[in-house]
């Protein structure tokens, strides 16, 4: 029952109400007790999905509501979810966003973090070389001990770095 049975208009129902009002002629259409209980369980089932407030409960309140889309409500009821899902999949568009940019940063510093750690080998085997100069002339002078020290705490560098990564 979508058309007044008098000049053919489109009727104006309200869900939970027996009475439908035609849009053109004004003429009041009495609605079979069965028509609303329908309406309204079918306006009710869509209620569920839409608590879930995601992409599927929305759709699927949709679904639910299109054999009654000619009621105005429903329409309001349609055209809200539609709205819902274009929010939701704009926070979802922007999330990946933001994750990919955080990627490229975590890769970024993954790759600084590598370049640190070739810096402090060279430096260690650098010093390793030196000490073995040094030892090998018998010169242990305080300059050969600070280039000790410095390739100890290089190792120690090199291994804290290693473990913060994995």
């Amino acid at each position: 029952m979508e058309k007044c049975e008098i000049c053919g208009g489109k009727l104006n129902i309200t869900i939970g109400s027996d009475i439908a009002v035609c849009d053109s002629c004004g003429n009041s259409a009495t609605i079979p007790s069965d028509d609303v209980r329908k309406y309204q369980d079918i306006y009710k089932s869509a209620e569920t999905p839409l608590r879930l407030n995601s992409i599927s409960g929305y759709e699927d309140a949709i679904r639910k509501l299109q054999p009654i889309a000619f009621i105005p409500q429903v329409q309001e009821k349609i055209a809200f979810c539609e709205t819902r899902i274009a929010e939701l999949r704009e926070r979802q568009r922007k999330q990946e966003q933001s994750k990919e940019e955080s990627d490229k940063r975590d890769s970024k510093t993954g790759v600084i973090v590598i370049v640190v750690i070739c810096l402090l080998l060279l430096a260690l085997i650098a010093g390793a070389v030196i000490l073995g100069i040094h030892l090998f002339r018998g010169d242990l002078s305080p300059r050969a001990i600070a280039i000790i020290v410095a390739a100890v705490v290089a190792v120690v560098v090199v291994a804290i770095i290693g473990k913060i990564r994995s």
